[in-house]
């Protein structure tokens, strides 16, 4: 096998495994001593936001979530009832 083949070769390895890594879903937010869930929660998949969730004690309280433009598609609030929304394309 050639030096340049051999790069390329590695090349597209590399690139692959970025393109799989770019499609995880990373949340952050603040636990309590006990390692509960606490507090809002931020979902981020490359860059953007997917859900935001609220804890308290490491019970899900509430949350939204988000399409691809970042407008709001569904939320559930503190009583436990789920709304869906189309949003407008504006």
């Amino acid at each position: 096998m050639t030096a340049s083949a051999l790069s390329i070769a590695l090349a597209f390895v590399f690139t692959s495994q970025l393109a799989a890594a770019s499609d995880t879903l990373n949340c952050s937010g603040l636990y309590k001593q006990d390692s509960l869930k606490h507090g809002v929660w931020v979902c981020r998949s490359q860059g953007r936001i997917v859900r935001k969730e609220r804890y308290q004690n490491g019970k899900l309280i509430s949350y939204m979530r988000f399409d691809e433009r970042g407008q709001i598609v569904e939320t559930r609030n503190r009583r436990g009832k789920v709304k869906h929304y189309k949003p407008c394309g504006c």
